[in-house]
């Protein structure tokens, strides 16, 4: 499995969550807004959100649930890497925060790795995986998600069809 075969499932993920770029912005601005707020921070963040990568999210989830891991995951949503922003949005699901802004991020995965040119490419299975197990963390706030779900229900990966 080369690297370039795992950018497949991630560029597909950028391409269907870029419909959130703009609302991205804002998540950005909030998470900057809070991150300062909460824990004193005046110059922001010293990334970018296009800057993050799947170690340093790894790292954040880590650390625990804390307000500044938080405005940090809520910044990552807005990456250009479409395995961020899996992560970061399964990483709040998690925690069980800022479900407005994870959801449509794991809805966008599900019907974005979908693709036939994806569906062969190494490690989607996980990502559909991740995205639908990490919905299910929502519980009732999960409801937009559901037509997503249902689609998933169908699928012909059994562990998908058991979240």
């Amino acid at each position: 499995m080369s690297e370039d075969d795992n950018q497949v499932p991630s560029a597909l993920v950028a391409v269907g969550t870029n419909a959130l770029a703009v609302r991205s912005e804002i998540l950005i601005k909030r998470g900057l807004a809070l991150a300062k707020s909460l824990v004193g921070l005046e110059s922001g963040f010293p990334k970018k959100p296009g800057e993050w990568t799947v170690g340093e999210i790894l790292e954040i989830r880590s650390g625990g649930n804390t307000p500044a891991n938080r405005s940090q995951l809520l910044c990552a949503l807005g990456a250009t890497d479409g395995h961020v922003r899996i992560l970061a949005a399964e990483c709040l699901a998690r925690w069980g925060e800022y479900p407005q802004e994870a959801i449509p991020v794991l809805i966008a995965v599900l019907e974005t790795i979908r693709d036939p040119s994806a569906r062969n490419s190494p490690h989607c299975e996980e990502w559909l995986r991740v995205a639908a197990g990490a919905i299910g963390h929502y519980g009732d706030l999960a409801a937009p998600a559901v037509p997503a779900l249902v689609l998933a229900l169908s699928d012909s990966d059994y562990n998908l069809r058991g979240y």
